[in-house]
Order: C-alpha cells, then structure tokens, then sequence
C-alpha cells in the first residue's frame, strides 16, 4: 500500500447532493490528510488507516470494508479500477455504515460473490462519479442489500452525477440492485436520490429488488403473510432504467415474491419486466400460493414514470401474473401498459392486478394514461381477477388482509 494526500474524498462529499449524512466540519476534517491506498484484485482503494481497515478475504477475490470511525461520522472510501485493468475480478463486501464513492469502476464478480454486498450491519451512501459497472457472480446480485430478517437487514442510498450499470450474474441470477438467490432472496432499504442507474435483473430476478424465491411460496415469498418483512424501495430522483428477467418486476419483486413498499417522489424512470412495477410471478395454485397471496405495494407521488409488463399476464404497475396490488398515484405524469403479443389469453390490468388478481387503486392526482392486457381493464382487477374463487376478497371485490 502507499500514501497520499487527497482531495477526491473531499469530492465525494461535497458533491453529494442531497444525503443525508452530516457534513458539518468536513472540509476541516479531510483538508491535509494523509490517506492511504491499497490494491487488492484489481481495485485500488483510498482511504483513510485510522477510519477503515481494508481486509483481504481468504478466498482471494473479496476486499472487506469495516469501519473505524467512533466520531459518529461515516468513514469515507473511494474505490478505481488499478492503472492498466479494464475488468476488476474483486468483489467488495462493506461490514459496517460507511461513505462509498465509486469512480469508473468495472467489476465482474467471479465464483458466488455480489460484485458489491451491503452485510445487513451497514447503512452505506453509495456516490457515483463517472461510468461504473457492477456485475455480480453465479446467483448473486450486482449489489446485494443484505435482507436477514424482519429486523435485521442493510439500507443503501445512491446519489451523484455518475452512472451505475449493475447486473445479476449467471445461473439462477440475482437483482441488478436487492437480493442474490437463496433463501434469504430480498433486500433491505434501498433509496435512489440521485445519478444515472440502468439496473438488470438476469435468471427470475427483478432489476432492482428480489431475486428468484427459492423458498416458492412460503413466508420469504409473501409480504402480506409474514412478520418478517423486508425493506423499501424509494426513488426520489434520479434517470433510471430497471428491467427484471424471467418472471422478475422491473422494480419490486422476483419470481414468486411480493414487492414490499415501493415508493417514488420524483426522477425518469422506465421500468419493465413480469410486472413493470410492482410483484414477480406469482403461483397458480397451492395452499397460500395463490391469488391473494402475492402482492405490489406501490405509491407514486411524483416523476416520469413509464412502466410494462413484458408479460401479457402481470400487471404494468401492481401484480405478476396471479398477484393482488396495492396502488396510489398522488402525482407524476404515469404511463403503465401491457404487452398483447398477439397472445390470446388473459391478461393483467395496465394499473393494478396481474392475471386473476384484483386491486385496490388510489389515484388523488398526476396524469395518467394505463392500457391493460387482453380481457383486462386499463386499471382495476387483471383479467379474472373478481371470479377468481380461491381469492380472499371483501364486499368491494379488494384483496383482504392488512396492508403492512
């Protein structure tokens, strides 16, 4: 390792825009300070020795980032590429709460291993600078939020004037953003407020929320069935582009998961996948897997919000195919479609439930513009959806059960 004097950290700071972390005293508190650089599988890594200690994994292939820092401040990180490589093969887990900027960065993950993981301990504000790229190995995210349990997982905020272009790996594949296939397959709190994001799901996995649910149907899959819920999603600015693959939502969940509470204020978002935004696919049949066992939560306050269900069956906004929705538009100018495809059968509603699930719209202002599948309104219940007898519904036809 080496040491230098810098001011990119400084940078990091100030050019945050907006998070929510204290910057009182910070000008004084890195202005001459000695950092320290180490290169580890393809990174180089700046910071400051007393503040972070930087671990090399005994595999090899992992850079740990933990915290030292006890005056109630964040510690600061930068991570680039090393001089002469184009492709990093580390992957960095973060242990602890830290300030993390990302400068043109490029990292494939290799084996099973996120490209970046969040451990569930670390609250971390993510800055972006210049054009970075995270790929996550076999069944893994790009960027993993670690989700383990209803009272324990990581919360990721994003900012900056960069871009970030994070993709699942092979295999079963993981979110772009959120959760690595496993059981433990969703995410903790993710808050966007900020910068260019283009997120892709691969396998069953959402571009940014949950991967495929190996646990098919019980408590990990349904966020209204169980205690242990998982994080939010919030979007207050930002240009972004989230696209799920193989039954996974652009934004929310993947196959056979809930969404959890999706929430965005403002940005440009376009969105696509088994529903555009809201849950993944859901199951046809089973006890507690059918309708009235998956569902979207999704309230949109403001923004440019374009979403499509690349599946005749899932709804544009609210439920996959066989999932209930939850949906309130306060504002925003909102465009929600389905893809016919030619497709003969039922579909889902452009606004609200996948095929065969119903809804519960809410809209008090925006504009909004919503075409649905075949046999499905442009908003309501998809296609189905209030025949559907092994559906628990009330009097007006709305999933029942709390709303968490």
């Amino acid at each position: 390792s080496s040491d230098v004097c810098s001011s990119d950290l400084l940078e990091a700071q100030q050019n945050s825009n907006g998070l929510s972390f204290n910057t009182s005293g910070f000008s004084a508190f890195f202005e001459n300070v000695t950092t320290k650089v180490k290169e580890l599988f393809g990174l180089k890594v700046e910071y400051v020795d007393d503040e972070v200690d930087v671990l090399e994994g005994t595999d090899k292939q992992t850079i740990t980032l933990a915290s030292k820092n006890n005056t109630g401040e964040k510690a600061r990180v930068l991570v680039t590429n090393a001089d002469n490589v184009e492709i990093a093969s580390g992957s960095i887990q973060v242990a602890s709460s830290l300030v993390l900027k990302l400068k043109d960065v490029v990292i494939s993950a290799k084996e099973k291993l996120a490209g970046i993981l969040i451990e569930s301990d670390a609250d971390v504000d993510l800055i972006l600078s210049g054009e970075n790229t995270v790929t996550g190995g076999e069944n893994h995210a790009g960027i993993e939020v670690e989700w383990k349990s209803g009272k324990e997982y990581a919360s990721l905020t994003i900012d900056g004037d960069g871009t970030l272009n994070a993709k699942g790996g092979s295999g079963s594949g993981g979110a772009g953003i959120g959760g690595s296939k496993g059981e433990k397959g969703v995410y903790g709190d993710i808050t966007i407020n900020g910068g260019t994001i283009n997120a892709t799901g691969t396998g069953r996995s959402a571009g940014i929320g949950s991967s495929d649910n190996p646990m098919d149907g019980t408590s990990h899959g349904s966020y209204k069935y169980t205690e242990e819920q998982w994080g939010t999603i919030t979007i207050n600015d930002g240009n972004i582009t989230a696209k799920g693959n193989g039954n996974g939502a652009g934004i929310g969940g993947g196959n056979h998961t809930s969404s959890g509470e999706i929430i965005i204020n403002g940005g440009t978002i376009y969105a696509e996948g088994d529903s555009g935004i809201g849950s993944g696919l859901g199951s046809s049949s089973g006890a507690n897997k059918g309708p009235g066992y998956y569902y979207a939560d999704v309230t949109i306050n403001g923004g440019t919000v374009t979403a499509y269900a690349t599946n005749n069956m899932g709804a544009g906004i609210g439920g996959g195919m066989y999932g209930d929705a939850y949906v309130t538009i306060n504002g925003g100018d909102v465009t929600a479609s389905v893809n016919l495809n030619g497709k003969a059968y039922q579909g889902g509603a452009g606004i609200g439930g996948g095929y065969q699930g119903v809804a519960q719209v809410e809209i008090t202002g925006g504009t909004v513009n919503a075409t649905g599948g075949n046999g499905a309104p442009g908003i309501g219940n998809g296609a189905l959806g209030a025949d559907t007898t092994s559906k628990t519904v009330d009097g007006e036809g709305n999933p029942t059960g709390t709303k968490n």
